[in-house]
């Protein structure tokens, strides 16, 4: 087992928040991505 320490630094950054139309069959697939991953859809579009 690895017991060493990482120091992470975020840098805040500017944002805008957007919004788009995507196909359904899209969006049911970033859903399945979002499962398989453990995370919340919100969570993958952040992270995409």
């Amino acid at each position: 087992m690895d017991t060493r320490e990482v120091d992470l630094a975020f840098r805040p950054r500017a944002t805008e928040k957007v919004s788009i139309e995507i196909p359904k069959d899209v969006l049911n697939s970033l859903k399945q991505v979002a499962a398989n991953q453990d995370m919340s859809v919100q969570a993958f579009k952040t992270a995409i």
